[in-house]
């Protein structure tokens, strides 16, 4: 009877150690990958240089159809997303729990004009896509971004 029970023993031990084994070496299904991409572009703002989302030039076209190169002036420190965005997309975005407000201002080739461009991070494709749903289609002047400003 006690060898009976032994032998049960080490088959179940054995088969545990085959299961244990292969977990531990089988990599991760289509599911878990497809949702660590998804978390890992999602959370690409917090990773990325500020340079490398707001690069030290952009090209523009004006309305002559000529093409020039503004210059960033300045990044924002700030991340709240209350402060990027006007009063037309603070509900909004809260709503759509944005996480993020970044922003960037840049000087047109004759310094004569400046834009203020901004990304706004939510936690998934979903909240992103419930805010845009949200932003005012037409109107002016435009309702959106808040201007950051620069010294001088």
């Amino acid at each position: 009877m006690c060898a009976a029970v032994a032998v049960l023993g080490l088959a179940v031990a054995g088969f545990g150690g085959v299961q244990a084994q292969s977990l531990l070496t089988s990599g991760p299904t289509r599911t878990e990958l497809t949702a660590a991409a998804t978390a890992g572009a999602a959370q690409r703002w917090e990773r990325e240089d500020a340079g490398a989302v707001f690069p030290a030039t952009l090209g523009y076209e004006t309305n002559l159809q000529s093409r020039q190169q503004a210059t960033r002036l300045a990044i924002g420190t700030g991340r709240a997303c209350a402060a990027a965005v006007d009063g037309a997309l603070r509900a909004p975005a809260a709503g759509s729990h944005c996480v993020a407000g970044l922003r960037a201002t840049y000087a047109g080739a004759l310094d004569g004009t400046v834009y203020t461009l901004g990304v706004l991070a939510f936690p998934d494709a979903a909240d992103a896509s419930r805010f845009y749903r949200q932003v005012p289609a037409s109107g002016y002047p435009a309702t959106g971004l808040n201007a950051l400003p620069v010294p001088d």
